[in-house]
């Protein structure tokens, strides 16, 4: 575990639930992620789940990517008036696997009031001894719940639950790099490739310019009054010309020299 300090999780955390409670804007997924005090008339931190005549499960999922991988400590839920059983815990890593921690917790339930009513708080600890590394690396958890049998329409009972706030504590796993840095990281090692493939293509291309300006230097030569060649400076396969030939290419030579190109002597 690191020695950083505890960082408050679902506050930091984009939530999705199972299912909304849409007949009031107080009973919204996000509002379990707020601190005010709690109270019966007090709803700003209630989520509630919809009536559900088939009691499906219930849940919650919360995603704290954005804060790194964490190594997780402990969490709580505060119930409402309509307290949820809780069936599951899982931890989603930051390389995609799911851990199932349900069977690794140690919770403990408490009564506070709520007004004049009482609600149950759960506060869970983490065993120690969980194989290593079960709680590292996290960056979301699901919790699953059985809600309870509030009423019944006929023979069939309407399920739903309901929680004034949930809290889960972290802190940064050592050695793991967040989703961010990994990609500040790559981002650089990319431009720094990009930069060397520029200058080695640069390079070249100086290289290749200096040389073609060193060997090859041409200049027209007229041969006759409507033909054109290239005829190059250096050493080449002319020196071999039988001496006619480089005698009229000299007199061609010295007419460019002294007229017009193209004139005749």
């Amino acid at each position: 575990m690191s020695s950083s300090p505890s960082i408050e999780l679902i506050a930091k955390s984009s939530l999705v639930a199972s299912s909304t409670d849409l007949t009031a804007p107080t009973f919204d997924i996000l509002n379990i992620k707020q601190t005010a005090p709690n109270d019966e008339n007090d709803d700003m931190t209630l989520w509630q789940s919809t009536a559900d005549p088939t009691c499906a499960f219930q849940w919650i999922n919360a995603d704290w990517s954005s804060q790194g991988p964490q190594s997780i400590l402990s969490f709580s839920i505060l119930h409402g008036q309509k307290p949820g059983a809780l069936s599951n815990v899982a931890l989603k890593t930051y390389n995609g696997r799911n851990v199932d921690i349900t069977s690794y917790m140690l919770c403990t339930q408490a009564r506070v009031r709520d007004g004049p009513k009482m609600v149950r708080w759960d506060v869970c600890a983490l065993l120690s001894d969980a194989p290593p590394g079960t709680y590292d690396g996290a960056v979301g958890v699901s919790f699953t719940f059985k809600a309870p049998a509030v009423s019944s329409t006929g023979a069939s009972p309407v399920c739903q639950m309901n929680m004034y706030q949930m809290q889960m504590y972290g802190t940064p796993t050592p050695g793991i790099l967040s989703v961010g840095q990994i990609v500040g990281i790559v981002v650089g090692i990319v431009a720094v490739l990009l930069a060397g493939v520029f200058f080695v293509r640069w390079r070249n291309l100086r290289l290749r310019a200096a040389g073609l300006k060193r060997s090859s230097v041409f200049t027209p030569v007229a041969l006759e009054a409507d033909e054109w060649v290239m005829e190059s400076f250096g050493p080449g396969p002319a020196a071999d010309d039988d001496r006619d030939l480089a005698e009229r290419r000299a007199s061609k030579l010295s007419n460019v020299s002294n007229g017009p190109v193209g004139s005749r002597s």
